[in-house]
């Protein structure tokens, strides 16, 4: 939901009202096919609008939007799935790897964290809070320091991987598959 919130306030208001469509039909349409369409079409809208960030916007920013994109994605491949005659895919579920909170499950992705936790402060092996973000629209990964009233001190995009810790326990961020950051318990 923050993520959401963040997006509504940095951008138009046909983008929010195409995600408020997207929302309502999603909760009261069973059509899969016109879902299907509905979703390329706020994809493409979504990355058209990464590519359009100015160097001046917000970090955070393009990161909502690219971890909203990566939303899309998944809700995208789980409409495939029920096309394909696949539907109960959609109600497995895993547990967080931090807070053992069910999660939606995610073959390629076993151990990674809820929302919730990833909302948490997370720091480096020196303690210093990072957030993460895709370095750019094909990926990578972005380390964003912070002190300690959350400016921003400086970023790093040498990393393939990162370790940090949630509540003193150590995680790897690394860039997903389809585009944002994925943060799994280190094994």
């Amino acid at each position: 939901m923050e993520t959401l919130t963040k997006i509504k306030e940095a951008t138009n208001s046909s983008f929010v009202t195409l995600f408020n469509d997207w929302q309502e039909l999603n909760n009261h349409d069973n059509r899969t096919e016109f879902k299907l369409d509905l979703i390329e079409k706020f994809i493409t809208d979504t990355k058209e609008r990464i590519l359009g960030i100015s160097r001046d916007s917000p970090s955070s920013y393009r990161a909502s939007l690219i971890h909203f994109l990566v939303k899309l994605t998944e809700q995208k491949e789980l409409l495939e799935d029920e096309l394909r005659g696949n539907p109960n895919i959609t109600e497995q579920t895993q547990p967080c790897s931090n807070c053992l909170k069910d999660v939606p499950f995610n073959p390629r992705y076993t151990e990674y964290v809820c929302e919730d936790c990833r909302e948490k402060e997370t720091r480096d092996s020196n303690g210093t809070l990072v957030s993460f973000c895709n370095s750019d629209f094909g990926g990578g990964l972005l380390v964003i320091y912070h002190d300690e009233n959350n400016k921003v001190i400086r970023e790093d995009k040498s990393f393939r991987k990162f370790e940090c810790f949630i509540d003193g326990k150590p995680f790897i961020a690394s860039p997903a598959y389809f585009g944002g950051i994925i943060i799994q318990k280190k094994t």
